[in-house]
């Protein structure tokens, strides 16, 4: 024999493999028909659940061979698959590594590894060795890696970040050499842990108003090998999360005080990580704030006043929940008050300088503790002057022009036959003629290669009234050419003036215009470069036709509503409590009062009494009725007497301090809208008075017709 006849005659183990010697039947006679038996091979791995050392001294289990295909021995993968560099089981009951760990580009081991299955986290025990410098194992376990030196000396290495069913490999960077294996439930640490990435936190939103049900929600970006996180907020107990978010809820949120809630969020990793402690707090807040009061929506009525006209101006906002009073800033003075309203004196506005005003309106809070002032609301009243100059101007260097010089431009020579654009109002037309673009020391230009007319090269606008048009344009060369000409053409009527100035010196030319027609400017003679067109004019006043009606019910009982008393006193002068809140009903004794009524201030010294507005003759003061603020151009004042009584006179003026007496009618009208009423025709002054004609002026109803 040169080889043992048994399974393993050494252990006892005499099942006879050798078929010569059992069919002649030789030795014991009880093995002779005995089967030998058949090893299994797993071909997976058993979780190991509880401490347990591979018995590497057992050669039933680990027999000593060179192992160069992947197997499975006592619940241990070898992971081979080179003959040249094979796995072996020594005869000196140790493992052994041929060479480094080779791997597939996914990093799954391929050669020369080792690899058990585990449920939980727990232990390595083993002792790798090395004739080598520098080799090196690294202990897989899932995407965790943990280094071991081949030193000759039994590591226990703590794979704490294990949580479930896992394949722990066992590979090295050179050859080496296992003397023992094993598994310990228990997690060991071993040298520092290292702090997880601190979260980065953020509130959304990061303030909200107090008494909002608005949730407040926290979240961070995932921590890499974070298995929770402890949360913080305000004064409130750590609660403990496995999501990178919180939501605080919005009941909670609406009970929370004014003030500022500091958060914090500590990344924890596995309670038996080996690798990673927890880390530093992220931090963040969120702001509880007072509530800022609505915006107040500002209405200005009118809006557009005359330079110089006595025009009362009503500046009103509906209220503001939670307001207590606002601040209302005009022309640079801030007043308080608690009224949704307020109306700027005719007197005033008379005084303003032409020009826009804005008025800010900024509601206060009634309760301090939880409310902050609003944003300001704002409305604007535009004193427009008389007959104020207005330029408009297009200037092709200007950015507006840009884009399309540059568009043209790019065409060269060529220019373009298909422009059509009209910017600000002024339209360039090539109609299917070619024109150029450019620039130069003088800037940007249009440049018409050629003449136009008003279809084709042509620049065309339509003047809002009368004025003055300003042209700049040159020759396209640098010589004098005096047979060019910039043409202006209204109504078919041409107007021309040499524009063929060097390109380097180009010329301005002005024309007179008519509003409201369409105006055409175009070279003729031949082609010409135009740099600008600027058309200036004096803006028209805009008026409109009104009728004020006054009468004896209006100041009877529409005081306090329609009408308001600005200033009021007894017909002495002394001071008077009844005038400032009626007019008086006795004739003898009127007050002398100004007020207002639609926007119009007023001057009187009547009574509202016989049914009529009453301007009793022979007291010690002038009686009267007349406008303290300007109506405009007043065409007519009709009145309507009491039966019976003397005609008034009523008087005119163009300023309201010298007026001069109109002639009393003969008699009134016999048809029309104002039958019954005396016509006195006014000629547009802007200031009327009436006073006492031949006798007491008994006025039962007066209506000033006009356009302002």
């Amino acid at each position: 024999l040169t080889s043992d006849p048994c399974v393993k005659s050494s252990r006892n183990k005499m099942e006879l493999t050798n078929s010569e010697v059992a069919a002649n039947e030789v030795g014991d006679p009880r093995w002779w028909t005995v089967a030998a038996p058949v090893t299994e091979i797993a071909t997976e791995l058993t979780p190991v659940t509880e401490d347990y050392a591979w018995p590497l001294s057992d050669d039933l289990i680990f027999e000593p061979q060179d192992i160069t295909e992947t197997i499975i021995y006592g619940n241990l993968r070898f992971i081979a698959s080179n003959e040249t560099f094979p796995v072996s089981i020594t005869s000196d009951h140790t493992i052994t590594f041929s060479g480094a760990t080779t791997f597939t580009a996914d990093g799954e081991p391929t050669n020369n590894a080792l690899a058990i299955r585990v449920s939980e986290a727990g232990s390595l025990i083993l002792t790798p060795s090395n004739a080598g410098i520098g080799v090196q194992l690294e202990i897989i376990a899932g995407t965790e890696r943990y280094t071991v030196p081949c030193d000759g000396v039994e590591h226990t290495v703590g794979l704490g970040e294990i949580t479930g069913d896992t394949y722990v490999y066992i590979t090295s960077t050179g050859a080496v050499e296992f003397s023992s294996l094993a598994w310990s439930t228990e997690v060991s640490v071993d040298g520092d842990l290292k702090a997880l990435a601190t979260p980065v936190v953020k509130a959304e939103p990061a303030s909200v108003a107090w008494s909002a049900e608005q949730e407040v929600v926290l979240s961070w970006e995932a921590v890499a090998n974070a298995a929770a996180y402890e949360v913080t907020w305000g004064d409130q107990k750590p609660v403990t999360v496995t999501e990178p978010t919180f939501t605080i809820p919005a009941t909670t949120v609406r009970t929370l005080v004014i003030g500022s809630y500091p958060v914090t969020v500590v990344a924890q990793p596995v309670e038996t990580s080996t690798k990673y402690k927890a880390s530093a707090a992220g931090e963040a807040k969120f702001e509880v704030t007072k509530i800022t009061l609505g915006t107040p929506e500002v209405s200005v009525a009118p809006s557009t006043v005359n330079v110089g006209t006595e025009q009362a101006v009503t500046v009103s906002w509906p209220a503001v929940a939670n307001a207590a009073s606002y601040d209302v800033t005009f022309n640079g003075q801030t007043m308080n008050q608690s009224e949704t309203s307020m109306t700027l004196a005719a007197a005033d506005v008379a005084l303003l300088a032409a020009g826009r005003y804005e008025i800010t309106v900024v509601a206060k809070p009634m309760d301090a503790d939880h409310y902050v002032d609003s944003a300001a609301g704002a409305g604007e009243l535009e004193i427009k002057a008389v007959g104020a100059q207005t330029t408009l101007s297009w200037n092709f260097s200007d950015p507006a022009w840009a884009s399309t010089i540059e568009a043209v431009a790019a065409k060269g020579s060529d220019g373009s036959t298909d422009l059509d654009v009209t910017i600000d109002g002024l339209r360039v037309l090539a109609g299917d003629e070619n024109i150029r673009a450019g620039s130069n020391d003088a800037g940007s230009y249009f440049q018409p290669n050629g003449g136009g007319s008003t279809e084709a090269r042509v620049f065309s606008f339509t003047a809002p009234a009368s004025g003055t048009l300003t042209v700049v344009a040159s020759n396209t060369g640098g010589s004098q050419d005096d047979t060019r000409f910039v043409t202006v053409n209204q109504n078919g009527t041409e107007s021309s003036q040499i524009g063929g100035a060097p390109s380097s010196s180009p010329v301005t030319l002005t024309f007179e215009i008519e509003g409201g027609i369409p105006t055409y400017i175009y070279p003729t003679g031949n082609g010409l470069r135009f740099y600008s067109i600027e058309f200036s004019y004096v803006e028209a006043v805009e008026t409109a036709p009104y009728s004020l009606t006054l009468n004896y019910d209006l100041i009877k009982n529409k005081v306090g509503t329609d009408v308001q008393i600005l200033t009021g006193t007894a017909m002495d002068g002394s001071p008077s409590a009844d005038a400032l809140e009626k007019f008086s009903g006795s004739s003898s004794t009127p007050f002398i009062q100004t007020w207002t009524y639609q926007g119009v201030t007023f001057g009187s010294t009547m009574a509202a009494s016989s049914s009529s507005m009453y301007m009793k003759k022979g007291l010690s003061v002038e009686t009267y009725l007349k406008n303290e603020s300007s109506l405009g151009a007043i065409s007519a004042v009709y009145l309507k007497i009491v039966d019976g009584s003397k005609t008034p006179t009523v008087n005119i003026s163009d300023d309201g301090s010298v007026f001069t007496a109109l002639e009393i009618p003969a008699a009134a009208e016999s048809e029309g809208s104002y039958a019954g009423y005396y016509k006195y025709d006014t000629g547009g002054k802007p200031y009327f008075k009436i006073t006492i004609g031949g006798g007491d002026a008994k006025v039962v109803e007066a209506v000033i017709v006009g356009e302002k």
